[in-house]
């Protein structure tokens, strides 16, 4: 009988010895994949539209920043403030009017249909996850709102 045990503890050590080889950090890493350019997925350096993605890490890094504050890091993009945090703010991509940038969250329309922008302030940058900023005409995908450039934000 105990040479049936050894057996048992031989086969089953020959079994379990490859899984913490198959446990080891092994993924690969994807591509960064963008909607805002096509309106459908499309690989980022396979992109037409010049389109810059502001990844969760970077955001991080910009700790407390407002949202205006990070956008203006990217290029093509200014700002133009009118006063304190909770004042007006336009955000204009690649000299065209604020009322030509147009703000999806998540995929979603965000512009006032009366004042043309949006609150860019009321935005909490703690809670986003990464921005896509497509800079050029989107007018024929998106409107007459999107001349300037699209800036969509993808929330956690």
């Amino acid at each position: 009988m105990p040479q049936h045990h050894s057996r048992r503890a031989l086969v089953a050590a020959i079994c379990l010895a490859p899984l913490p080889l198959l446990a080891q950090n092994t993924v690969p890493e994807l591509d960064t994949v963008v909607v805002t350019a096509s309106r459908g997925p499309q690989i980022l350096r396979e992109t037409v539209g010049d389109i810059t993605v502001v990844g969760r890490e970077e955001l991080q890094r910009a700790g407390a920043d407002s949202l205006s504050t990070i956008l203006s890091r990217q290029p093509g993009v200014q700002i133009s403030d009118n006063g304190g945090r909770q004042t007006p703010t336009g955000v204009m991509l690649r000299g065209a009017n604020a009322n030509h940038t147009l703000l999806l969250i998540d995929g979603m329309r965000v512009n006032s249909s009366v004042q043309g922008g949006a609150n860019w302030s009321a935005l909490d940058p703690s809670t986003i996850d990464r921005i896509e900023i497509l800079r050029g005409a989107a007018s024929s995908l998106y409107g007459s709102d999107a001349i300037g450039g699209i800036i969509n934000i993808i929330t956690r």
